[in-house]
């Protein structure tokens, strides 16, 4: 059923978000907490940065700050329960921002970039 989840958030990412504004809102809902979320609802939902990683690949870079300085947040309150989440949608957003870059150069300022945004 997660998986199906998943596929359909996907799905509609891949369809409805093709600008920065539409980025910018998604991520927005995604960061908002005004809701009641259980365990599970909340490490699902912090999935979805991966997921929106493997979409958009680099083109994520311009949102990086926003997404980490979220998860940040998150780690603070010191909910063991989604530290798994967070390393795995961290990991996936480093790994599809920089897979496709060629030149070593470029590689090292985004990771730079985002162990700058980390530190």
């Amino acid at each position: 059923m997660v998986a199906k989840a998943h596929e359909e958030m996907r799905d509609l990412m891949t369809e409805h978000i093709t600008n920065t504004d539409r980025m910018n809102t998604f991520l927005s809902a995604l960061s908002d907490n005004r809701y009641n979320l259980n365990k599970n609802q909340r490490k699902e939902i912090i999935k979805l940065y991966g997921i929106a990683s493997e979409i958009f690949e680099d083109s994520l870079v311009t949102f990086v700050h926003k997404i980490i300085m979220h998860l940040q947040k998150l780690l603070k309150e010191n909910l063991d329960f989604i530290h798994y989440s967070i390393a795995s949608s961290l990991g996936k957003i480093v790994f599809n921002i920089t897979s496709r870059i060629q030149n070593s150069e470029e590689l090292l300022d985004q990771t730079n970039l985002i162990l700058r945004i980390l530190f």
